[in-house]
């Protein structure tokens, strides 16, 4: 998994906030797309740290329609970044296993502290792996 983080936003002044501020606070960005559509293949491909999403995209797909789309081929973390707080959208988004769900305007400390949950919980999986040696010279015992 990269260390990169992928903004699919429509609003290119929101999109351009939002990378500057995580670039600013060190974070590696691959960009932004404005599209559901662009986002599936993008995450697909290059297995982000975390995507944030915007719920209402460009193109035919929404923020859920996307998250929906990925999960069908591997879990990537995303955070919702979105305006629609209403119950019947949150509900939607939550049933798609997200990281997290925030309110625009953003509460950039709370985006910063999702995001470093997914990175302590990435190290944590790694680390899991690790002793695979371990259990084999176990198993011979």
């Amino acid at each position: 998994m990269d260390e990169r983080i992928l903004i699919v936003e429509d609003e290119e002044i929101t999109s351009m906030l939002i990378m500057s501020i995580l670039e600013n606070k060190g974070y590696s960005i691959y960009g932004s797309v404005p599209t559901g559509e662009e986002a599936v293949e993008l995450a697909q491909r290059e297995r982000p740290l975390v995507v944030i999403m915007d719920i209402n995209l460009a193109g035919e797909m929404t923020g859920i329609d996307a998250v929906k789309e990925m999960n069908l081929t591997g879990r990537v973390p995303v955070i919702y970044v979105t305006a629609n707080s209403d119950d019947a959208t949150r509900n939607e988004a939550m049933k798609t296993g997200p990281a997290g769900y925030l309110n625009k305007p953003i509460d950039f400390q709370e985006l910063f502290f999702l995001i470093e949950g997914i990175k302590e919980k990435n190290k944590n999986d790694e680390s899991l792996l690790r002793p695979a040696a371990l259990y084999k010279h176990i198993e011979t015992q």
